[in-house]
């Protein structure tokens, strides 16, 4: 199973046991965030990647970028970002098979 937590994406076995965190989006703490770094994730089991929203919205600016890595956290990627005014509008993500 996997689950968002802040600015990470953890993973465990589904009795609870190994739980590991496979990605952190570090983030400058001088941006003044307002809202959450990681808004949600979607599984690609047959490609074998998982995808996430990563959200920065400040006093000043805001952007949402759909980022994807393998399901172990490794070579993660931006497929793409929406920068202001567009990201206002909010987000979701969903992998089609």
């Amino acid at each position: 199973m996997y689950w968002v937590l802040n600015d990470q994406i953890q993973r465990a076995n589904l009795n609870g046991m190994g739980a590991t965190t496979i990605v952190t989006e570090h983030l400058p703490s001088n941006l003044g965030l307002l809202f959450p770094v990681i808004g949600g994730i979607d599984l690609d089991l047959a490609g074998g990647k998982i995808y996430w929203t990563a959200n920065v919205f400040t006093a000043t600016s805001s952007e949402i970028s759909i980022r994807r890595a393998n399901l172990n956290g490794s070579d993660i990627e931006t497929v793409v970002v929406v920068p202001f005014p567009l990201a206002e509008q909010g987000g979701a993500i969903a992998v089609l098979p």
